[in-house]
């Protein structure tokens, strides 16, 4: 998900025959980080999987959705079969000459999805039932419209920032990049709610103490990380704040989020806001990033009562523009209190933009899987 990030190591990965329906391998692993079992998805000619595509598990159907946004379309997988199960396309409803869908949200009780489009009027949220066919454009405001508007979050809809739907209303996470000092800490939001029946628009959430008055450099550091929790609560990961948050009620309940005993130091720009945006170099941001402490994605693993955070570490040498590098990182584990448990480091093989949850842990994507064809998950679930 993040803009400065790469790849750079390479594995190789065991897969058996064609002739089962599921290809499973124990023998994979990195340091500290076991591997319980493999599935491959076996891909069509036009489906493409790599680190940013979007997938969905689907508890009810035991199920998994791929979006396909170079064709606008979901496949679906059982999770006991290699094959896809069925295919669903999406209309585009937007204008423009640009139909690119921007994320989704399937609703497995409706049998429908929400997507992100960009209209004439600006973003906008369509709803789509596959059985009526049947539509809704739910439209955000414009930038320019209003000083509320220019300074509320545009949608970012990814396996890492995922939409979440109830009955009367969408809420998603999103972000402005920059440290445009006319933005008051205050007034800047990190979330919107979408109101289904009215279609009104609320902004909400500023960003943790951490941030006030300080500057992160405009880009990584303002994603944020988020996953259902318990009921309707939402977990939220701000990437230089030591706390995961609870959403609640549009309330944050700060929680523990780090290993207490060795907490690392996540340090601002000393650069104040107004300097930075007149001496900025794509240099600058990315040493910012790449020689801190950053954290990233979160995960609820209801099955195993579990809750998990990445950390991402400083890298070692200097990285040069346009060069290709993953950060170090380990998964911080804890208990469904917050209490720290212990901490695994993820291989640079496994993905942490790609990947879903099911009870019995986390399904990382493979980045280095070297079959194009098929599409390689390592469940992880030593938690």
């Amino acid at each position: 998900m993040l803009i400065l990030l790469g790849i750079t190591t390479s594995c190789q990965t065991k897969s058996s025959g064609d002739d089962t329906p599921v290809e499973k391998s124990r023998e994979a692993r990195g340091a500290d980080f076991m591997v319980a079992d493999t599935i491959f998805f076996h891909l069509d000619d036009s489906l493409v999987v790599n680190n940013r595509t979007q997938v969905q598990y689907l508890p009810a159907k035991q199920s998994i959705v791929f979006f396909d946004n170079n064709f606008n379309r979901v496949v679906f997988y059982k999770l006991n079969r290699a094959v896809a199960d069925g295919v669903r396309h999406l209309p585009s409803f937007s204008e423009r000459q640009n139909k690119k869908i921007y994320g989704l949200l399937y609703d497995e009780s409706g049998d429908g999805v929400y997507y992100k489009q960009l209209f004439e009027e600006g973003s906008g949220i369509v709803s789509y039932n596959f059985n009526t066919r049947l539509h809704e454009i739910f439209l955000l405001k414009k930038r320019q419209d209003i000083f509320e508007s220019r300074t509320a979050p545009d949608p970012f809809i990814a396996n890492t920032s995922p939409m979440f739907s109830s009955d009367s209303a969408l809420v998603f996470s999103g972000l402005l990049l920059g440290e445009d000092p006319q933005y008051r800490d205050h007034t800047r939001k990190t979330f919107g709610r979408i109101d289904l029946k009215t279609h009104n628009v609320k902004y909400f959430i500023n960003y943790p103490e951490e941030y006030y008055k300080k500057n992160w450099a405009g880009e990584a550091y303002l994603f944020l990380y988020t996953c259902k929790f318990k009921d309707n609560d939402i977990l939220v990961s701000f990437p230089a704040s030591h706390s995961l948050y609870i959403l609640r009620n549009d309330s944050l309940l700060k929680m523990n989020g780090t290993n207490p005993l060795q907490q690392p130091e996540i340090l601002p720009m000393e650069m104040d806001r107004k300097s930075f945006q007149k001496r900025k170099t794509k240099q600058m941001i990315l040493d910012f990033y790449t020689r801190n402490y950053s954290y990233q994605g979160v995960f609820y693993i209801p099955g195993k009562k579990r809750i998990a955070r990445i950390l991402e570490l400083p890298v070692p040498e200097k990285v040069k523009l346009y060069d290709l590098y993953v950060k170090p990182a380990k998964l911080l584990i804890f208990d469904e209190n917050f209490n720290f448990l212990k901490e695994v480091f993820l291989p640079d093989y496994v993905s942490r933009d790609n990947y879903f949850v099911t009870e019995k842990g986390i399904y990382f994507y493979n980045k280095h899987n070297e079959n194009e064809n098929k599409a390689q998950y390592l469940l992880f679930s030593d938690l």
